[in-house]
C-alpha cells in the first residue's frame, strides 16, 4: 500500500523595517499560485517587503503538540539512540529534513517539539 504524500506548503518569513519577523500562515502550493502570499504582504502591518521574503517549507512532519515542522523551526529533542537530549535548527540538506547539528532524516527521531524559529526567536538554536 503506498504511502499518501505530504502536503507541500510553506510559511513565509518577512522582516520589517523596524528589524523584527512577521511569519506568514500555511499556503498551499495553489494558494502561492493564485496570489495570496502578496495578499499577505499587502495586509502585513508593520510592512514587509516581497523580495525580502524567505520561505519555509512544511517538512510533512509534527511534533509531540501535532504542531506542523517547517525548516528553519528550533526544536528540542528528547532522546536519540543514546537518550541524548539536544536542540537544533530544522535545515533540509543532504536531500533531507533533518536537525543541523546531526545527519539523521528528522523522521529518526521520535521525541520533537517546536520551540521557535530563527527567525522570531534565534537566541533558542544552538551553535
Amino acid at each position: 500500500m503506498k504511502e499518501p504524500m505530504r502536503e507541500i506548503k510553506f510559511e513565509f518569513a518577512g522582516q520589517t523595517s523596524d528589524g523584527t519577523w512577521i511569519l506568514s500562515r500555511p499556503f498551499t502550493l495553489n494558494e502561492i499560485g493564485i496570489g495570496w502570499v502578496a495578499q499577505f504582504v499587502a495586509s502585513s502591518n508593520p510592512p514587509v517587503h516581497m523580495d525580502q521574503l524567505i520561505a519555509r517549507q512544511f517538512t510533512g512532519l509534527v511534533d509531540k503538540n501535532e504542531k506542523e515542522i517547517y525548516e528553519g523551526d528550533i526544536v528540542k529533542f528528547d532522546g536519540h539512540t543514546n537518550d541524548e537530549k539536544f536542540t537544533s535548527e530544522i535545515v533540509y540538506s543532504q536531500g533531507m529534513f533533518r536537525p543541523k547539528s546531526w545527519s539523521e532524516p528528522l523522521g529518526f527521531y521520535k521525541y520533537r517539539e517546536v520551540i521557535g524559529n530563527i527567525y522570531e526567536t534565534p537566541d533558542l538554536a544552538t551553535p
